[in-house]
């Protein structure tokens, strides 16, 4: 079998390998990077119609919200009758350069077949695990075949992660992340693949690879293939994530700023202040709400948009 070139990772980019698509975390304000093209969707769900004069009536009901962050991110909002926010649910669909992953000793990666991973590139952790990527994967019984994107793609300027692409077989799907990307109703239907474990790795034709390929999820320790792994954020338990950035506390912290609250700040209002300990901290015409996430404001912005489907405003 062909070697593999290798790259040496860093603690910070091993802890974003073991974490998948999850959010980053920092004091920063700073923008986030823009994915390709279409993405600026998200930027434009941030500019929502304020709604600090809610219309009138019964202001009860439910929205649903997706967006891509590095991953397919969907929100629900409930309201009551005086539009403010009862209930949410957050969580994130896991994307392919998350589950498609494999993990190898040495002597796997030698013999396992060309056939089963993407030739080209390995990864070597900053803990000496080597990881590859699957050269096929079934998406709701399509199959997609993974090749090395070239240097000057997009989607690598947008996550260096995103060093394959997978295309499907009967040429319907070029580059499975401009599909996704390109529309919420792709998302959605992601998502409910996740939802549903709609999905594995797999050979070339679209047998689930076996455990002598070497080939083992990522995502959780000891989980197997088709139908025992999660492909959502809430469901994966990365103790290592937890430890890093405290994931918990901080979506927490997001659910707080929103619940209770009629929504009335619009993302491109959102400041943050600092506190006693020296982090920035999320602010919002509410108030100063605990998260200190980077990508809260795109959060946030999907919420709004969820929101205002909820009233009746979109």
């Amino acid at each position: 079998m062909k070697k593999f070139l290798c790259f040496a990772l860093t603690a910070a980019l091993m802890a974003s390998l073991l974490a998948g698509c999850s959010a980053q975390t920092d004091d920063q304000t700073a923008a986030q990077t823009a994915a390709p093209e279409e993405a600026t969707r998200a930027e434009e769900q941030t500019q929502a119609p304020e709604t600090e004069t809610l219309p009138e009536g019964d202001l009860s009901g439910t929205g649903v919200a997706y967006t891509f962050q590095n991953c397919v991110l969907r929100v629900e909002v409930a309201t009551d009758e005086n539009g403010v926010v009862t209930e949410m649910d957050l969580d994130q669909g896991l994307p392919p350069f998350s589950w498609a992953r494999v993990r190898l000793t040495e002597e796997e990666m030698e013999n396992v077949p060309d056939d089963c991973l993407v030739g080209g590139i390995s990864l070597t952790s900053a803990t000496g695990e080597t990881m590859a990527f699957s050269k096929y994967i079934c998406i709701d019984g399509r199959i997609f075949e993974g090749t090395l994107r070239e240097e000057d793609d997009p989607w690598l300027a947008y996550n260096p992660e995103q060093t394959v692409k997978y295309s499907s077989v009967d040429g319907e799907i070029e580059d499975l992340m401009d599909w996704l990307n390109a529309s919420e109703e792709n998302m959605e239907e992601y998502f409910q693949w996740c939802v549903d474990r709609n999905m594995y790795i797999c050979l070339e034709d679209g047998t689930p690879s076996p455990r002598e390929t070497g080939a083992e999820y990522l995502v959780k320790e000891g989980l197997d293939h088709a139908g025992e792994v999660s492909f959502l954020k809430s469901t994966t338990d990365l103790e290592f994530e937890k430890d890093w950035f405290d994931w918990d506390k901080n979506l927490q912290a997001v659910y707080d700023s929103i619940i209770g609250t009629t929504m009335r700040t619009n993302a491109d209002q959102l400041t943050t202040t600092e506190g006693e300990d020296g982090k920035n901290y999320w602010t919002t015409l509410d108030g100063v709400s605990g998260a200190t996430l980077s990508t809260y404001s795109i959060l946030y912005g999907t919420a709004k948009t969820a929101y205002n489907r909820s009233i009746g405003l979109e």
